[in-house]
């Protein structure tokens, strides 16, 4: 970078995009897995404005949900799990019987399938289902090495669980913590002070 162009940069308003005026291509990188129409692809064209490189990973099968995030391939420093949720679990339907017999599990994830099949060394993982925000799921990806688990306890509306990843990437762009981000979040509305942050 000239040194003009860095002494212009310092003085634009502070934030991560900042960087990728400068020539990096993303400041971060999101690995978003997509379980059956959980509202992931407005997800990814939103992040990847706040210059975010998001890996998009579709899943159809839970072999394909552990083969994302078991660890084998390296995991992204964020994770948001695009999904719908109940009672403390990350729902996925039932694969048919032909295809169970190959499976690692079949049906819903809960904190024993996470635990069992999740390695996500260091990663803020961010889960966007009803219900996931229950502290047994949020301790057992914590379990898995995920740094920070933030979902909500509760069922928010559809589109606050598209608004709620935007709105804490958006805040950490703009240099803030997690913990500051899920803060002002929470602070937004009644439907987004649903959203928790665990970590340890």
């Amino acid at each position: 970078m000239h040194e003009e162009e860095r002494d212009w940069l310092a003085t634009q308003r502070p934030s991560r995009v900042r960087e990728v005026q400068a020539g990096r291509l993303a400041w971060t990188e999101i690995d978003l897995i997509d379980i059956e129409g959980g509202f992931a692809h407005p997800l990814r064209d939103g992040l990847e404005v706040f210059g975010v490189h998001v890996n998009y990973l579709r899943v159809g099968q839970p072999r394909h949900l552990v083969a994302a995030l078991d660890g084998t391939r390296p995991i992204a420093p964020y994770v948001i799990v695009s999904c719908h949720g109940d009672e403390g679990r990350i729902l996925m339907e039932d694969v048919a019987e032909e295809l169970a017999r190959f499976q690692p599990f079949n049906g819903a994830v809960g904190p024993d399938r996470v635990r069992e099949h999740f390695h996500l060394p260091g990663s803020v993982t961010l889960v966007t289902g009803c219900d996931t925000g229950e502290p047994a799921l949020a301790e057992a990806f914590l379990d898995a090495g995920a740094s920070i688990y933030i979902a909500p306890r509760g069922g928010p509306f559809g589109y606050a669980s598209v608004f709620a990843p935007l709105f804490f990437f958006y805040e950490l762009t703009e240099q803030r913590t997690p913990m500051e981000a899920v803060e002002r979040l929470r602070a937004h509305d009644d439907e987004l002070a649903m959203w928790q942050l665990y970590r340890r």
